[in-house]
């Protein structure tokens, strides 16, 4: 898993890597018994949440508004400039938003590569957020990064009757990826230039179809193309140099 950046926040302080190193405070002070039986500090299925995932971390501190839901909007600042969104308009999700809940999109300073094809399944650190989850809600869904290298994180805001404000600490677990094999994955970090980073690691198909053709023909050369670029480079080149 090669992990690209242009951000030195993200880069020296807040690189992706195994959840068991973002495990939270709370858990770790937790005893193992309580006067009702065992604690949470006894499941399994949330140490094993942490040991077998891989953590993106905030690279900066975030402040989100929510204002009531009358208003119906939100507001958010970050501490360091490598920090942007983007948005989804209700109406592109109608069904589920209800016109009360947005998306705000944070748009990662990290992409990813991979040269083969390993599907992760991609959650909200919930046990990492328990200031703040309540307010604001992680879509899932599942990723590769074989054809593509994006790493967005669709998040919701969900106005309540009053206004709210949370403040989102640095290097809290933002998103969580559990690989889909049982393979162990290594992670390399890569800290390039904005410039490389938008123009070259950015580009869906690796850069080798065009993007701009009807969404169902532009997955299928970009299968095309991988496919058979996997075929020519699964050996070596053979044959005499002239």
């Amino acid at each position: 898993m090669d992990c690209y950046t242009h951000s030195t926040y993200a880069y020296n302080h807040a690189k992706i890597s195994e959840g068991k190193n973002h495990i939270p405070d709370w858990w770790k002070d937790t005893p193992k018994t309580c006067p009702k039986g065992a604690t949470i500090k006894n499941c399994r299925a949330f140490s094993e949440y942490y040991s077998k995932g891989i953590v993106v971390p905030l690279w900066g501190e975030l402040e989100v508004k929510v204002t009531s839901i009358e208003e119906n909007n939100y507001e958010w600042r970050f501490s360091n400039k490598d920090f942007n969104t983007e948005q989804h308009a209700c109406e592109q999700f109608e069904a589920f938003s209800q016109n009360k809940r947005h998306n705000i999109k944070l748009v990662s300073v990290w992409a990813i590569k991979m040269r083969e094809m390993i599907y992760f399944n991609y959650t909200q650190p919930t046990w990492s957020q328990r200031d703040f989850f309540e307010h604001f809600t992680l879509l899932p869904g599942i990723l590769e990064f074989k054809n593509q290298t994006s790493l967005e994180m669709n998040y919701l805001v969900c106005p309540k009757k009053e206004e709210v404000t949370f403040r989102v600490p640095p290097l809290t677990p933002m998103a969580i990826m559990h690989p889909m094999t049982e393979r162990k994955i290594e992670i390399r970090h890569h800290l390039i230039s904005k410039e490389d980073f938008s123009e070259s690691i950015l580009n869906y198909g690796a850069g080798m179809v065009f993007r701009d053709d009807p969404m169902p023909l532009f997955y299928k050369n970009r299968k095309k193309f991988w496919d058979r670029a996997d075929k020519m480079n699964q050996k070596p080149l053979r044959g005499k140099v002239k």
